[in-house]
């Protein structure tokens, strides 16, 4: 049985562990040499977990109860956006990664965020159909704020891939609040 609950600073190395099996999809598509450079650094994660932000699939029935998923979201303004959501590869396609989503979007209601935003790539074949099937939709350079042109900006002197250094970056959004004056 996989359940979903707040992560904590003991969890830390298994999130890594998590990440790491995640990214290993990503091999394929040009980033087999800098895996580890395309993990969450361990103080995004250690703030995630202060402000209730990260969350964690822990499978009660695997040995020594292991976590097999992580989200990590941080507020920004009026938004939240969601850092990183990852899955082991054995547990894919099991509604996991809908679970750990539907968590961040309920305490993004909570906190009355308007949106919840996120960064992918347009040339990993599963990242687009996933959230456009949850309700989330690629906003044009018009709609992106300075944060988001931010998030971004590629960095022409980083030599491994990060989330700043490549091309085929998207910024989805997901509104969540009604505009004023509009109806439900």
């Amino acid at each position: 049985m996989i359940t979903i609950r707040p992560a904590t600073e003991g969890d830390l190395d298994d999130i890594v562990r998590v990440e790491r099996a995640a990214n290993s999809l990503y091999a394929p598509y040009g980033f087999a040499a800098h895996i580890d450079a395309l993990s969450t650094p361990r103080d995004a994660v250690i703030e995630g977990i202060a402000c209730g932000l990260a969350w964690v699939a822990q499978d009660a029935e695997a040995e020594g109860s292991a976590l097999v998923g992580f989200v990590l979201a941080h507020a920004c303004d009026r938004d939240l956006h969601l850092d990183e959501i990852d899955v082991v590869p054995s547990r894919l396609r099991r509604g996991l990664g809908t679970r750990l989503l539907d968590v961040v979007l309920e305490e993004a209601g909570q906190r009355g965020a308007e949106r919840l935003t996120l960064l992918t790539v347009d040339f990993v074949p599963w990242t687009l159909g996933f959230y456009a099937h949850h309700g989330f939709r690629v906003l044009s350079a018009r709609e992106l704020d300075a944060r988001l042109l931010d998030a971004l900006a590629l960095d022409p002197k980083s030599v491994a891939p990060t989330q700043r250094s490549f091309e085929g970056r998207l910024v989805l959004a997901r509104n969540l609040q009604a505009p004023a004056g509009s109806r439900r």
